[in-house]
């Protein structure tokens, strides 16, 4: 299929996404615009979408989402700095403002002891209230005996997640049947790093390339000066100087994912970011934003192999949609997974916004946040709608539950022929596979 321009009034007609990136002056204004991939999902940004042509009833949903809110993934970053603390309050050594981050920090970690990378309240409702808005624009396709498929990461918060939306669907439609699954044969139809006993190759040149110097390089700890960590944690530890450099950075980007975390969580009447100023949280933003771009982002080093992995989880999408659509046994697919795989999903289709392709910096910093793309709960959704007589089916794209664009000619609106956009899916994959081949 040859390569295809979006039409200039396409462009301009198209949502935005995006929600603007931080600058110290924003921070100031407002510290939580630098969570970073902890944001919470915006659903106060959700936008009025534009009505199908006459003649065409929804169908078919197919739908990636990520788990909802977090508490920090390990339990270091939670055990580490508070152990730090503790060392310098035994030693005389912790500021008026030390002494209360330590008291923040015993609360905050008792609440997450033994739960590192769960799942919050906060996570669950994010996903009850999209099964909910979901459940209202499906009143004429969820019916008695309608038939949905959930699949998840074997990840605690996406088998949470899942279950919080099917169980919404499910109290709102309680005559749907609903199947699950969550096992290692789902996973890498869900998660587009890890290892596929069935396309080992795939794995194994990615793994090489994260062992080049370059990706090496791109991927190690910031040094002191580039997060400002001496005068962070100066502030809280009279003799900081004890501490290494490499330590005092460890500590910051702790305290950092702690703060990002809270909003979510039981202890979000906590507040961290006032350890910081705005110029340190804008460091800690950048370095952390520029990270994720390189790890899942469409970057000039390694955005090709970012959408060479994507595409296996993207084929399976299309070929699940192929078997809905011919034989109607199911009304909806829904996958629960990872920022990383949803990110790579839309690098790969070339989701406005996540196709930015560029290796500086300081542009990504200027144009680019993570957290607009890959919040708690964001999602990827591909609504599909058949005309009453002519059959003909067209799709339609929502990430975050806003209309986004694609570079494909729509029929109408946000509205793409589905032949097309198959067509385009394949050649995607088709170009993204080279890599490795």
């Amino acid at each position: 299929m040859k390569k295809l321009l979006i039409p200039l009034l396409a462009v301009l007609a198209a949502a935005d996404v995006r929600g603007g990136v931080p600058t110290p002056e924003r921070i100031a204004a407002d510290p939580s615009c630098v969570r970073f991939d902890l944001s919470l999902y915006p659903e106060s940004e959700i936008g009025p979408e534009t009505p199908p042509p006459a003649g065409y009833a929804l169908c078919y949903i197919a739908h990636y989402g990520r788990h909802g809110s977090r508490l920090c993934s390990v339990e270091s970053d939670y055990t580490t700095p508070l152990a730090t603390l503790e060392a310098a309050e035994r030693r005389g050594s912790l500021t008026r403002s030390g002494t209360e981050l330590l008291a923040s920090l015993r609360i905050i970690s008792a609440e997450a002891r033994l739960r590192s990378g769960e799942l919050t309240p906060a996570g669950a409702e994010q996903h009850r209230a999209q099964a909910r808005r979901l459940s209202d624009r499906c009143r004429d396709l969820f019916r008695d005996g309608t038939r949905i498929e959930s699949l998840s990461s074997t990840s605690r918060r996406c088998i949470l997640s899942m279950a919080a939306f099917c169980e919404e669907l499910k109290a709102r439609y309680p005559g749907l049947v609903i199947t699950h699954e969550a096992s290692e044969r789902s996973y890498p139809l869900v998660y587009a790093f890890g290892k596929d006993p069935n396309d080992p190759a795939r794995y194994a040149a990615f793994d090489s390339v994260r062992h080049t110097t370059l990706y090496r390089s791109l991927m190690r700890e910031p040094d002191s000066a580039t997060v400002h960590a001496g005068a962070m944690v100066g502030r809280i530890i009279i003799d900081a100087a004890t501490l290494s450099a490499s330590r005092q950075v460890a500590l910051t980007r702790q305290i950092y994912k702690i703060a990002n975390s809270l909003a979510g969580s039981t202890c979000a009447d906590l507040d961290l970011y006032r350890y910081f100023t705005p110029e340190e949280l804008y460091a800690q933003w950048r370095y952390a934003n520029y990270k994720l771009y390189l790890l899942c982002g469409p970057s000039a080093q390694f955005g090709a192999w970012i959408r060479c992995m994507a595409s296996p989880v993207l084929r399976y999408v299309i070929s699940c949609c192929d078997r809905a659509l011919e034989t109607g046994d199911h009304a909806a697919s829904l996958r629960f997974g990872h920022d990383n795989t949803l990110m790579a999903l839309g690098v790969l289709l070339g989701v406005e916004g996540l196709d930015l392709r560029t290796s500086d910096i300081d542009t990504v910093s200027a144009r680019w946040s993570a957290g607009d793309y890959t919040p708690a709960a964001g999602n990827l959704q591909l609504l599909f709608y058949r005309h009453a007589t002519t059959r003909r089916v067209l799709v339609q794209l929502l990430w975050n539950e806003n209309e986004v664009r694609i570079p494909l000619p729509a029929v109408t609106g946000p509205y793409y022929a589905w032949e097309d956009f198959r067509a385009y899916c394949l050649e995607k994959m088709e170009e993204a596979d080279l890599c490795y081949r």
